[in-house]
């Protein structure tokens, strides 16, 4: 896990000047954080957490960090892995709420072309409800309210149930397809539930 977590993290740092800003934000916490976990940072990055932790006399000298108390932790996996700070937390939850909208698309798409080649009633509601999908992803996004991604998960279990509903009704006994129906409602209910998490904690 810390290798590939290592692989990814080099490939999305940013450059040096705009690291300096983000070590200017940290607190002295965040910093010790980054000094205990070095070995998954870039070179660069150790090097500007080792120089603001001696500005801020958090260490005397890059020697400290030989001492027990700078000991290098490993990473703990979490399910819902806390953003560092403010600005990583609007990226995951725009980077969220952008394929929590997406996957309003297909209800949408299914229901018109269910509009035009079968049952038109059945169709209208299908193409309503991704609408009201996309209205609300959109919405979670713009003002975060927690009544909105339970019945975001509320519609999810109801779209779930409704595919299951029409593969039985109509004979499918393809592993394959309830695999990929269950696959999907559980990486969707992960995205509210994670979204819902991360800006939970950054309510007031």
């Amino acid at each position: 896990m810390s290798k590939i977590y290592q692989i990814f993290h080099r490939k999305s740092t940013p450059d040096n000047r705009e690291l300096n800003e983000r070590f200017l934000e940290y607190t002295d916490e965040q910093i010790l954080k980054i000094l205990k976990q070095r070995t998954y940072y870039t070179q660069e990055a150790v090097q500007l957490a080792i120089d603001e932790a001696i500005k801020r006399k958090i260490l005397n000298s890059e020697q400290d960090l030989i001492s027990e108390k700078y000991r290098i932790e490993e990473l703990q996996f979490s399910w819902f892995p806390k953003p560092h700070n403010q600005e990583n937390r609007k990226r995951i939850s725009r980077s969220i709420g952008r394929s929590l909208v997406i996957c309003g698309v297909l209800p949408v798409v299914f229901g018109l072309v269910e509009m035009n080649t079968a049952d038109r009633t059945s169709g209208s509601l299908i193409l309503l409800f991704g609408l009201l999908w996309i209205f609300l992803s959109a919405q979670m996004q713009r003002s975060y309210h927690r009544v909105i991604p339970v019945l975001l998960l509320t519609a999810n279990v109801l779209a779930t149930a409704y595919v299951y509903f029409r593969l039985l009704s109509n004979g499918v006994d393809v592993f394959m397809d309830y695999f990929i129906c269950t696959v999907l409602f559980l990486l969707i209910n992960y995205g509210v539930v994670y979204f819902s998490r991360i800006n939970d904690r950054a309510a007031p």
